[in-house]
């Protein structure tokens, strides 16, 4: 990480030339359906990750390496207006015996991509938090940006810690940032992982014939969020923050709750097919209830959840099926 006195310096005439858009895990499930949606309509991008498509499109440039590669990410950024942040190597499950690995693989290398842009100050950075993690289990029912962050779990507090530091980088540098607090995001191309991502592990399940095991009775309540509803409010942060050098964080989720019950019921009516549940003791990482609002969203971007859970489902099924 430079220091003060050595840091990077990178001509600064050149960061609005080219007005690209950066994703830092833009591979992930967040970051290639955004990728296509801002190639869609007429952003120039730049995609940092792994795994890239077998066919690339020739729209967008491809970047390979670790977020630690600060000459790397020096010589991309001259060229790019905004950074969005959506990278990350840990999910509740994985980092919940091992709070170190949340310190390693997302604190910092957040922190060390900080350091670089102190030198940028007309990029906006747009960071992907988690609505459904760094609240904890909130007392009322819809919760808003200003309440207390209370995680409960190691991930959730990797969050709150990466939002602490945005904040202090943005007070340091008066450099844009908007912080986006999604719930929990479903959709095609969402692939089921150990503990993670409920919706694509439960059709997973149904294919398979795997029982799908959950966690505690069952009445756990979550806030489902369509991945295109999501993208879209990504879209829409970009044209309000080119114009503000302000710090901004907005809640992104349905504004509606169902419980686990609820949506293996759900599950099993849409696709007319048999899905096994085993209940098993509770984890002591899931919060009981998290529904999010999201009016101040909708009053910034004239944005909300336009896709149903029902209609989401149904979408994604059918695309698992074509």
């Amino acid at each position: 990480m430079p220091s003060a006195a050595g840091r990077l310096h990178y001509p600064q005439d050149r960061i609005h030339q080219m007005k690209k858009i950066l994703l830092l895990g833009g591979t992930g499930f967040v970051g290639s359906r955004l990728c296509d949606r801002l190639v869609e309509t007429g952003s120039r991008v730049i995609v940092w990750g792994h795994n890239f498509p077998p066919i690339r499109d020739p729209a967008v440039e491809y970047v390979t390496g670790s977020l630690d590669n600060v000459n790397l990410l020096g010589s991309l950024l001259p060229e790019c207006s905004h950074v969005f942040h959506l990278a990350s190597a840990t999910t509740p499950g994985s980092s919940r015996l091992e709070p170190g690995i949340e310190v390693v693989n997302n604190t910092l290398p957040m922190v060390r991509l900080l350091a670089v842009m102190q030198e940028f100050p007309d990029i906006h950075l747009i960071f992907a938090s988690s609505g459904g993690a760094i609240y904890g289990s909130p007392s009322k029912g819809m919760v808003q940006e200003q309440d207390p962050l209370e995680p409960i779990s190691y991930y959730g507090a990797g969050k709150v810690a990466a939002e602490a530091f945005l904040n202090a980088y943005h007070k340091q540098t008066g450099n844009g940032v908007t912080i986006l607090r999604p719930s929990n995001l479903y959709g095609p191309g969402q692939r089921p992982k150990a503990h993670f991502g409920i919706i694509p592990t439960l059709f997973d399940c149904v294919m398979t014939g795997k029982t799908f095991e959950i966690w505690g009775d069952g009445e756990v309540i979550r806030d489902y969020l369509f991945i295109e509803d999501f993208v879209e409010l990504c879209r829409r942060t970009i044209s309000r923050a080119s114009d503000h050098r302000v710090l901004s964080v907005f809640n992104a989720g349905s504004g509606k709750g169902y419980s686990i019950n609820q949506l293996c019921d759900s599950v099993r009516k849409i696709t007319d097919q048999t899905l096994k549940t085993a209940y098993r003791p509770s984890r002591g990482i899931d919060v009981s209830r998290i529904v999010l609002d999201s009016c101040a969203a909708q009053r910034a971007f004239d944005w909300e959840a336009s896709t149903s859970l029902e209609d989401g489902l149904a979408r994604t099924w059918a695309r698992l099926n074509r």
